[in-house]
């Protein structure tokens, strides 16, 4: 025979049931909404000589005007010394 305790039950597990599920399909909307944001655009940082190639090609940059700025650069760019570089040229 089916008891007042089973009247009350299947309608409290019905309750609870849809409940859960509103709840997971709650934090699936959150979490799609959190990967949708736009993301903040990545900063990089950029030599002078490098930024300034377009103006005057990348060669002529080379040449000139990166050994009195960045001799560094210079080296790892090509690979050689300045002096071995002007003896070369």
């Amino acid at each position: 025979m089916v008891g007042i305790e089973d009247d009350v039950l299947l309608p409290f597990a019905i309750t609870l049931a849809a409940y859960i599920l509103l709840k997971k399909g709650e934090k699936r909307q959150e979490k799609e909404e959190q990967r949708k944001r736009p993301r903040k655009e990545k900063g990089y940082w950029v030599r002078s000589w490098l930024a300034r190639r377009k103006l005057f090609g990348q060669w002529e940059r080379l040449v000139h005007e990166i050994p009195r700025e960045d001799r560094s650069s210079f080296k790892n760019f090509l690979r050689v010394d300045q002096e071995l570089f002007t003896q070369i040229y």
